[in-house]
């Protein structure tokens, strides 16, 4: 009996050892190999897969620079599949590991991914200097053809947030252009030859908005060229989708269908909602043009239910970045908390020993940083004030928004004044979408039957969220909501 039980604990310890995962075989380079591996995947899922595996494995071995790779690889499929929310978690787990590795390349790869998705959410005060800190690290990178395709990557980020920030289309041509010059130096270069079909086809979008439809259709029929034969479904996607543009543009309905489709059926493997979106709007304007009213109607509605579906995941999405924003504002007044105390205590030697010295120079070096104080203070109470003042015309296109109950409203209204709704979730973190619009219509003066016109809801409804507004943000019942919210 006694054998027997020793045999049964020996079969449950062997059966534990097997059919636990070991990850004892791989080292570093092994890791470095999967990496490489990763790279050639073109199928969305399986990338993101291979990330995870390379991240779990990383962490089982204590490899900090392939934890980083690995999260910027998961960061870099959700992105090209719509998933912005998703793709700024991992770039922001990637960016903790920082402080233990000295690879340039990788905190540029990190800055870059970051400050894309600050500006795609509607960041843009963030994007721009994320942005602007990953030019910094690039400078240290000191492969050339590195160098060269991270440079090309940040000035299609900028151009980006030209675009998006200010609609500026010369600043953003400045941009695409000098990251298609960057990117032409590895254009033979087959390990980059990705960033530069993706700036081959950056090309072509900026001239066709700027209505120089030759230079569009020579640029937008290279990146097709290349994004087959290289495979590159993503940007196969936008160059198709662009083409079905300018043909449209062109009044050739038939080329222009035919793009059109190919995009979706290219969004829709890889399960990018904001591409079949746009690629829906541009069929139904084709059938409308070739009288196929039914098959219009059908694709506005696909259109219409993917708007609708992506407003939504859009206001969530905007909370992530606030999350993370508030996260490092709380590390970072550790951090100078920590040194504030310092300071005063070494102050506070300082000041000791000066006593001894001589008590006139106390008194004297008291005065000056009484005066110190006050100056920053004054200064800091009227930066404060300049930063939260939106301009008049600003004002009235955010009150033309919110009467429009357009989705644009509270990215914009983010835009001209992004630290109110911070504020609002400082003071109460377990603030919902709904509720922090209700503010945001609330501070720029909207009163209960306004906003229940606008946003198409009864006055009954809006009442009690007002409520609980006020109960989260312990506001008194005889302060006005609206002169609160003002104050904020």
């Amino acid at each position: 009996m006694q054998n027997r039980k020793v045999i049964v604990s020996l079969l449950y310890i062997v059966f534990i050892l097997t059919g636990s995962k070991s990850y004892a075989q791989y080292n570093p380079k092994r890791v470095d190999s999967m990496f490489n591996k990763a790279a050639q995947i073109n199928d969305i899922k399986q990338k993101e897969k291979q990330g995870i595996e390379i991240y779990r494995v990383s962490k089982a071995i204590n490899y900090q620079e392939g934890i980083a790779k690995g999260l910027m690889i998961c960061s870099g499929a959700c992105f090209n599949s719509g998933r912005y929310e998703k793709a700024f978690k991992y770039a922001a787990e990637a960016e903790s590991q920082v402080p233990k590795i000295h690879d340039a390349i990788l905190i540029t790869q990190i800055l870059t991914a970051k400050g894309t998705v600050f500006n795609k959410l509607g960041y843009y005060k963030e994007a721009w200097q994320t942005l602007n800190n990953a030019i910094v690290v690039a400078k240290k990178i000191s492969d050339p053809d590195a160098q060269h395709y991270w440079f090309g990557n940040i000035y299609t980020a900028l151009g980006q947030y030209k675009q998006s920030c200010d609609s500026n289309l010369k600043a953003t041509f400045f941009y695409t252009r000098e990251s298609y010059r960057e990117f032409k130096h590895l254009s033979t270069n087959v390990k980059y030859i990705k960033g530069y079909i993706l700036a081959t086809y950056n090309m072509g979008s900026i001239f066709l908005d700027l209505h120089q439809i030759d230079s569009a259709s020579l640029y937008l029929h290279q990146a097709a060229i290349f994004a087959e034969k290289y495979h590159d479904d993503n940007v196969c996607a936008f160059t198709y989708n662009e083409l079905g543009n300018l043909y449209y543009q062109q009044k050739q309905y038939n080329d222009a269908a035919t793009y059109y489709t190919q995009n979706i059926v290219i969004s829709t493997r890889l399960g990018n909602a904001y591409q079949l979106k746009d690629a829906c709007k541009g069929l139904s304007k084709v059938y409308f043009a070739l009288k196929q009213n039914d098959r219009a109607a059908k694709c506005l509605e696909r259109y219409t239910t993917l708007t609708d579906s992506l407003n939504k995941v859009d206001k969530l999405a905007v909370e992530v970045p606030l999350a993370y924003l508030f996260k490092t504002r709380d590390e970072k007044n550790k951090e100078n908390k920590s040194q504030l105390i310092w300071l005063i205590v070494a102050i506070l030697l300082l000041l000791i020993i000066v006593v001894f010295i001589a008590v006139f120079i106390s008194r004297k070096l008291k005065r000056k940083l009484k005066q110190s104080i006050a100056t920053v203070n004054k200064l800091t109470k009227a930066t404060e004030v300049n930063a939260t003042r939106l301009k008049m015309d600003d004002l009235k296109e955010i009150v033309h928004l919110a009467m429009e109950n357009n989705p644009l409203f509270l990215t914009r209204f983010n835009q001209y004044d992004p630290e109110f709704v911070k504020n609002i979730l400082f003071k109460a973190p377990n603030m919902v979408a709904v509720e922090i619009e209700m503010c945001v219509l609330l501070r720029i003066n909207f009163d209960t039957k306004e906003i229940a016109r606008f946003t198409n809801s009864s006055v009954r409804s809006v009442e009690g969220k007002k409520r609980r507004i006020r109960k989260k943000l312990s506001i008194p019942s005889a302060i006005d909501i609206n002169v609160w919210m003002t104050n904020v």
